[in-house]
C-alpha cells in the first residue's frame, strides 16, 4: 500500500513539473486531474472550495489548447494546431464562464447593510481581525488598526465582483481587460 501511494504521488509530481513547463501539456493536464480528483475522494473531510475550483480548472484545461501557448510545446512546435491568438471553444467559453460564476456568486450574498452601508468595523474589517480567516501579517495588523481603509474596501468588493464578467468577456473595449486584470489581482492581494 505503501509505495503504491509513494508511486502515485511521484508520478503527479512529475504531471506537476511538466504542466508548469509546458512539456507534453495535455498528458500532463490529464495526469494532474487524475491524481487531485482521486485525492479528493479520499480525503473529502479536509476539502475546501479552493481545491474543486482547481479541480474544475484542470478539467477545463484537458479540453483547451494549452500547449500552444506560453509553454515549452509551443517553443518545440511539439503541437502545430496553433492558428490565431484566439481561442473561441465550447471550453473556453466554459471555462471563462466558470471564472464568472467563481466572483458572481459571493458577489450574490454581498447584497446586505454590511456590504453597502458599513460601520466603523465593516465586513473586510470583520475578516481581517478573525484569525481563523486571515494571518497575522504587518499589513493586516495596519489595515485593522485603520479602519477607514477596510470600509472602503468593504464598499468596492462587491462591485468589484459585480464587474468580473465584463472584464472577462468585454476583450473588444479597449483597457478594459489590462484595468480587470490590475483590479482583480489587487483584490486577490
Amino acid at each position: 500500500m505503501f509505495i503504491y501511494v509513494v508511486v502515485s504521488f511521484a508520478v503527479s509530481g512529475v504531471g506537476s513539473i511538466m504542466l508548469t513547463v509546458g512539456i507534453f501539456t495535455k498528458f500532463a493536464c490529464l495526469v494532474c486531474w487524475i491524481h487531485v480528483t482521486s485525492l479528493a475522494k479520499r480525503t473529502s473531510g479536509v476539502q475546501q472550495a479552493g481545491d474543486t475550483l482547481l479541480r474544475i480548472i484542470l478539467f477545463w484545461f484537458i479540453w483547451l489548447p494549452c500547449q500552444d501557448y506560453y509553454s515549452l510545446d509551443a517553443r518545440m512546435q511539439i503541437s502545430s494546431s496553433r492558428v490565431t491568438t484566439q481561442v473561441s471553444s465550447m471550453a473556453s467559453l466554459a471555462f471563462m464562464v466558470q471564472i464568472c460564476l467563481l466572483y458572481q456568486l459571493p458577489a450574490a450574498f454581498k447584497v446586505n447593510a454590511l456590504w453597502s452601508r458599513p460601520t466603523k468595523e465593516s465586513a473586510i474589517y470583520y475578516v481581517l481581525a478573525n484569525v481563523a480567516f486571515c494571518r497575522k501579517h504587518f499589513f493586516t495588523d495596519w489595515l485593522v488598526r485603520h479602519p477607514e481603509v477596510p470600509r472602503i474596501l468593504t464598499l468596492v468588493t462587491p462591485w468589484l465582483e459585480h464587474a468580473a464578467p465584463m472584464f472577462i468577456f468585454g476583450n473588444k473595449i479597449p483597457g478594459l481587460l489590462i484595468f480587470g486584470v490590475v483590479s482583480l489581482i489587487g483584490f486577490h492581494l
